[in-house]
This record gives C-alpha cells, sequence and structure tokens, in this order.
C-alpha cells in the first residue's frame, strides 16, 4: 500500500509540476492580452470574461493531452472543464465588480490576485474530478512516460 501511495504521489507531484508550467503560460499571456484589452479601452469585465473564454479553451486541450495526460472521452470531462471554468468566471467579474466598480481598487491588481486564487482551487478540481484518473491506470502508469 505504501508503494501505490508513493507512486501515487509521484504522479500527483509531476502532474502539479505540469499543471503549473501551462497555467502560468496560458494565465500569463492571458493576462498580458487583459491588459492590452483594457489599456486600449474595453471595459475590465468585459476584457477579462474575452480573455478567459480563449484561455479556457486552450487550457482544457493542453491539460487534457499534456498535464493529466487523460485519454478518455473528452465530451464528460469538456463539460465538467466548462462548468468550473465558467463558475470561476462569474466569481472573476464579480470581483471585479465589487473591488473595481464599487471599492475602486486598481483592476490590474483584483484581476491578478482572482488569476492565483483562481489556479490554487482549479488544480484539485481538474485531477480528481474533470480528469480523474482510476487507481488501477495510476498503479500501472510510468511516472516518467511521455506517452
Amino acid at each position: 500500500m505504501t508503494a501505490i501511495m508513493d507512486f501515487s504521489t509521484v504522479v500527483g507531484t509531476r502532474q502539479f509540476l505540469r499543471f503549473t508550467v501551462v497555467s502560468a503560460c496560458v494565465n500569463l499571456s492571458g493576462y498580458l492580452a487583459y491588459l492590452a484589452l483594457t489599456y486600449s479601452g474595453l471595459d475590465p469585465k468585459i476584457s477579462a470574461t474575452t480573455v478567459f473564454l480563449l484561455a479556457m479553451c486552450l487550457g482544457f486541450a493542453s491539460h487534457r493531452r499534456w498535464t493529466f495526460r487523460n485519454s478518455a472521452d473528452p465530451r464528460r470531462a469538456f463539460v465538467r472543464y466548462v462548468l468550473t471554468y465558467v463558475s470561476c468566471l462569474g466569481l472573476n467579474v464579480l470581483a471585479l465588480y465589487v473591488f473595481v466598480d464599487l471599492l475602486h481598487y486598481r483592476h490590474e491588481f483584483v484581476q491578478a490576485v482572482v488569476i492565483l486564487f483562481n489556479v490554487g482551487t482549479l488544480f484539485p478540481l481538474q485531477r480528481f474530478w474533470i480528469f480523474p484518473v482510476s487507481p488501477l491506470r495510476e498503479r500501472f502508469t510510468d511516472p516518467g512516460s511521455t506517452a
């Protein structure tokens, strides 16, 4: 049992590292696009929504293929992914409304904090609910494989 738990920890650590790389690339490029859109005059909430939807599609493809190496039927995972990300989008827009429109914080700061919050909650949701791995598959999958 300990060997399986240790193996699971290695798999989880590698997934988390891949998740961090994909999320950093997607979120950094998305944040820069957000800033470009808002500095060009687009409302922060519309900018966040536009960038969020594009980043969601890119993130799904990247996390499914590389981070979690999920080969199951993508339809179920995509529905769960969209539900999760639409919830995050709602929280994102709500945070911008409350902290920018009502409390007059700078939108650049609020958006950066929201991104960090979302990344912290999305890894466990993706690992255990969106792209779950059966214990049997995890047990017989080489954590260092590139397949």
